[in-house]
């Protein structure tokens, strides 16, 4: 197996005089000496048992592939005659069955099954495949790590199988809420998402492949679930569900969940599906039978084009190239640590620069930055008095920027006959990093840790020191320049954080466009934003790297604003991660005010907050992160939602919220209930002649149908009430049952004799 040292000696000794007793109840067997196996229960057990067992596809031919995790195995071999599959299968078997006699183990042919995938519609035969002499039982379905595979690869059984297990677990949504009382909409949404969408969520990668009209079946638990939750009427329409839960649908939720374990795969070089390509003749032959559903990969690079997602290369991960008691330490310098930038001159910190200068003057001063701006992500470097730049893909974080002009540099140093060098550098997050490399670092992070140490097996001595910025310093000023001015491309890959959050954002947009064309939709007029909370998260996750202390954060949603003030059990979950980080920040001195004011009236800064978001631009031309990848994705998957949502141009929830985010929900379950039903527009009162098959509602004033919007707006039997409770006779929807509703309308239902209809 290749152990060497010490380890050996260590796990045999581990092994070694063990023994055991069996217990019943409270009597105790004698005492046995354990000469095989592993202790159960030991913290090396499974480590060990794993190590030993993987061996066993060492055995397999090479016509025969293999998959084994910890002691399921499953074996495959694939063609068009029977007859030689079947004796390549037959002699794997056997020299499994050899191996497992040699090392203590054994198959059970009970326990085996085996499963003959093909679609033939003619009389074809199935394999005989024996372990020792007995045939193993040829079953239509068999179930593989929580998935069920049929003979056809259908995925009907697994699916209808998964919606069958789940609506069994609706019931704990039903038993800890009804619509007058039992937990808030917040609670029952993270129960449902941890014990029924994880459900479905797993998996999906592979069934995922089956036909749209067999996955709409998980459509129905998707459904009763959000109404459960919600506490909306039967027949609220699906998409006011999505919008008010702020739930994905299920088919734009696996998309992202399978693009995100696309650009993963592209982390590990070494994985099997990465290294799997489609043969040409077999790319022609389902261009020329569209209704054959592609591979995996081959399936999301279609799905991935189709977007309009650009072509990028993705930085591989590989911390095992340092042994975990070899991993690299890594120090940087800050001299200005006791001086605050908001209470400091720059004069100051450029006397304090020059000192340390002084101190260092035969090391090269190398100063570098990273520049992210809606439509431009550059890094510059400046060495020995030149200037070097690199332009970056839109989608690279601040963060990616940052540790790529480091890169940058040393990359540069290695082309110097000097032997000492101090790279300066504003970014203490990307120094940080730097300082503490784990095995989920940045990729970029271990690039410069291996780069770094072969720079300095060379001799080179390298220093790391954080500077202010925007203080006056020459040389940071220059790289700043320069990172916002490059033109030339970095041509490497992008970590993974950086695609998954550029393609979230793209789902996000998607949805949020589907919700734009359901103009006739109820609740779209009431909500019309999306990215408010995103902006304020954005703001501080920028002052985290800055080195003021005190900041001033300028809003003009004011009802943003309201949920940071007011924090409950309803509140948006981005708005508790704001509150979060706010904290963080707090508790590192920083003074942080919030300011309401008016949209579109010229102040000048909020007309260019409000320009930037309007103009932000989606240019990618070259690799990025899975980090960021991953955030991009998931907005990807929300853009095609609202794309979806828009086109609901006849529900009544779109009308009063034409934008796609998560609202407050109402403190008291009843209430909040009733308000759900109100703004998707379908009530008992309204609704229920489709249930009961009924005739519609009419009003006897006016001689039109009855809607919650004119029993709320129209109705002129009404107005006088209206008048004493809303200060008008014809007040908007939006104003009554928006994000924040008015306080008056529950009263004024009461007043009507409308409440408990509802």
């Amino acid at each position: 197996m290749g152990l060497r040292g010490n380890l050996p000696i260590f796990i045999q000794k581990f092994l070694k005089n063990r023994f055991f007793r069996v217990r019943i109840g409270n009597e105790y067997s004698h005492r046995f000496n354990q000469n095989e196996g592993v202790p159960q229960g030991s913290v090396l057990s499974v480590t060990l048992f794993i190590l030993h067992l993987s061996r066993i596809l060492h055995v397999l031919p090479s016509s025969v592939s293999g998959t084994l995790y910890v002691d399921d195995l499953q074996i495959s071999c694939q063609g068009s005659n029977m007859a030689l599959m079947e004796r390549q299968l037959q002699k794997a078997v056997n020299k499994l069955t050899t191996w497992c006699d040699e090392n203590g183990h054994s198959l059970s042919p009970e326990k085996s099954r085996c499963v003959h995938f093909c679609r033939k519609r003619n009389l074809h035969p199935d394999p005989v495949i024996q372990i020792r002499g007995v045939d193993i039982p040829v079953v239509q379905e068999i179930r593989f790590l929580g998935v069920i595979f049929d003979h056809k690869l259908t995925f009907i059984p697994h699916v209808l199988h998964l919606r069958k297990k789940c609506e069994r677990s609706l019931n704990i949504l039903k038993v800890l809420s009804t619509t007058t009382w039992g937990a808030d909409r917040t609670s029952l949404l993270r129960i449902y998402q941890s014990v029924i969408l994880s459900r479905i969520d797993y998996g999906c990668e592979v069934y995922g492949c089956a036909r749209s009209s067999i996955l709409r079946n998980l459509d129905t638990v998707h459904h009763s679930a959000l109404r459960i939750c919600s506490g909306a009427f039967r027949t609220s329409p699906v998409h006011s569900l999505y919008v008010v839960c702020h739930q994905l649908p299920l088919h734009l939720r696996r998309k992202m969940l399978c693009a995100q374990y696309f650009f993963r795969l592209q982390c590990h070089p070494t994985h099997t599906l990465r290294r799997m390509t489609l043969p040409i003749g077999l790319g022609r032959l389902y261009n020329a039978r569209p209704s054959n559903v592609l591979p995996f990969c081959e399936r999301i690079k279609r799905s991935i084009a189709d977007s309009g997602f650009p072509n990028v290369q993705i930085c591989p991960i590989d911390f095992l190239s340092f042994a975990p008691w070899d991993v690299p330490q890594i120090s940087f310098q800050n001299p200005f640590s006791e001086f605050h930038k908001s209470t400091t001159a720059p004069a100051v910190f450029q006397q304090l620069f020059c000192y340390h200068r002084l101190q260092f003057s035969a090391h090269v001063p190398i100063f570098t930055d990273g520049s992210k701006t809606s439509s431009h992500v550059g890094c510059g470097i400046v060495v020995a008095q030149e200037i070097f730049s690199r332009k970056l893909h839109n989608m690279c974080s601040v963060l990616t920027a940052e540790l790529m002009a480091i890169l940058f540099a040393l990359e540069k140093i290695s082309c110097f006959h000097t032997q000492k060098f101090c790279i300066y550098s504003d970014s203490m997050s990307a120094l940080e990093a730097l300082s503490h490399p784990h095995d989920r670092a940045h990729p970029l992070v271990l690039d410069i840790v291996c780069l770094l140490r072969n720079l300095q097996s060379r001799g080179l001595e390298i220093l790391f020191c954080w500077i202010p910025s925007h203080v006056g310093i020459n040389g940071n000023e220059s790289a700043d320049a320069a990172a916002k001015s490059a033109t030339i491309y970095f041509e490497r890959p992008l970590p993974y954080s950086d695609v998954k959050k550029w393609f979230s954002h793209h789902i996000k947009s998607l949805w949020q466009e589907l919700w734009d064309q359901q103009t006739r939709n109820k609740l779209r007029t009431i909500h019309p934003l999306i990215a408010e909370f995103t902006a304020i998260f954005l703001a501080l996750e920028r002052i985290s790297d800055l080195l003021e202390h005190k900041f001033c954060i300028y809003s003009d949603s004011k009802s943003a604003l309201e949920a940071l003030s007011h924090p409950q059990n309803g509140t948006h979950p981005l708005a508790l991660d704001i509150l979060c980080l706010l904290q963080s920040l707090q508790a590192r001195d920083f003074q942080i005010l919030f300011c309401w004011l008016p949209g579109h009236v010229g102040i000048k800064g909020n007309e260019l907050a409000d320009a930037a978001a309007k103009t932000a631009t989606t240019s990618w031309q070259q690799p990025l992160p899975y980090a960021d990848i991953k955030k991009f994705i998931s907005n990807h998957v929300h853009n095609l939602w609202q794309i979806s949502w828009d086109r609901q141009v006849s529900n009544k929830l779109h009308s009063i919220k034409p934008r796609i985010t998560l609202w407050p929900a109402l403190p008291v379950r009843e209430l909040d209930v009733r308000m759900t039903r109100l703004r998707i527009g379908h009530t008992h009162f309204t609704h229920k002649y489709l249930l009961f098959g009924e005739r519609v509602p009419r009003c006897n004033t006016c001689h039109v149908d009855f809607t919650v919007i004119h029993i709320l707006t129209e109705c002129p039997l009404f107005n006088h009430h209206r008048l004493n409770f809303f200060k008008t006779s014809s007040p908007d929807i939006c104003d009554l049952v928006g994000e924040r509703p008015h306080p008056n309308v529950f009263i004024f239902l009461k007043i009507i004799a409308f409440y408990h209809f509802i």
